[in-house]
C-alpha cells in the first residue's frame, strides 16, 4: 500500500483548526499526495518549504482579465476556466518528481534537484484559504530514488552514489 497516515480538512473545520493542521503538517521523505481545492480571489501561491524557510517549489496560479496559469517553480501551462473559478489540485511527490494535475485538465511535471535538509511544510499566501486540504503521506516508490532519504529525521550523511561503469 502506497498510502500512509492522512490528514484531512474541509469546510467544516473550525479557521483555528485548520490554521494549527497546517501549521504542523510535515511531508516526510519527500513522498506525500495532496487534494486540495482552492477559490483563488487573485492569485493563489503554496511554497512547499522545509522547517528553515528553504523552498523546495512554489506551485501558483495567477490571473488576469483573460487568462490564468499554472506554475511549479519556472514550468508554466495554461489553465483553462474563468479567473477566480474554482481550482482542483492534485499534487503528486515523489523524490525529485513533483507532479501537479490541476481542474483535469492541466498537467504539469518538475524535476527538483535541491533536496531540503528537514521536512517540508505547506505555506500558502496572498491570503489563499483551501476549501478542502487532504495529505497522505506516501510510501517511496523506491529505496533507491534519486535524493534517497533525504528528509529522513534519521539521516546524519549525505547520499551515497555509486560508479556506473561502461561495459568492456
Amino acid at each position: 500500500m502506497l498510502r500512509g497516515a492522512a490528514t484531512h480538512i474541509d469546510s467544516q473545520t473550525r479557521p483555528f483548526d485548520k490554521k494549527k493542521i497546517i501549521e504542523t503538517l510535515r511531508i516526510r521523505d519527500l513522498a506525500a499526495e495532496l487534494h486540495l481545492e482552492v477559490h483563488p480571489k487573485d492569485n493563489f501561491v503554496l511554497r512547499l518549504q522545509s522547517d528553515a524557510g528553504e523552498n523546495f517549489a512554489t506551485i501558483s496560479i495567477t490571473s488576469n482579465s483573460t487568462e490564468r496559469k499554472i506554475t511549479i517553480n519556472s514550468v508554466a501551462a495554461p489553465l483553462p476556466g474563468a479567473p477566480g473559478s474554482p481550482v482542483d489540485l492534485n499534487i503528486f511527490l515523489d523524490g525529485s518528481v513533483l507532479e501537479v494535475f490541476a481542474n483535469r485538465t492541466t498537467s504539469l511535471t518538475a524535476r527538483i534537484y535541491d533536496a531540503p535538509k528537514s521536512p517540508l511544510r505547506l505555506k500558502f499566501e496572498n491570503d489563499a484559504d483551501p476549501a478542502s486540504l487532504d495529505v497522505w503521506e506516501m510510501t517511496p516508490i523506491s529505496t533507491d530514488r534519486l535524493t534517497g532519504s533525504l528528509c529522513s529525521p534519521t539521516r546524519t550523511t549525505a547520499p551515497s552514489h555509486r560508479k556506473i561503469s561502461k561495459p568492456a
